[in-house]
């Protein structure tokens, strides 16, 4: 498993939603769609580490739905 910061999870998110707004200026927009739904995905990411930083995960399942690309699992 590969470790990501809470700022390079920060890095991503604004590349990616800057990535979509040069795809919807293109008019290439289901491109824009995804780049802004990882856009969103990373944001999430970003707050859930700031909420875990420091504190022990004592969810067994916790990996598992962290590193998942469901929008609505991750904001639970």
């Amino acid at each position: 498993m590969t470790e990501l910061r809470r700022s390079e999870l920060q890095t991503l998110a604004h590349v990616r939603i800057d990535e979509a707004r040069v795809l919807l200026d293109a008019s290439m927009f289901s491109g824009a769609y995804y780049l802004a739904g990882y856009s969103i995905e990373c944001g999430l990411k970003a707050c859930i580490a700031r909420k875990i930083k420091g504190q022990r995960v004592q969810s067994k399942g916790f990996e598992r739905d962290f590193f998942v690309h469901d929008l609505k699992k991750l904001a639970e």
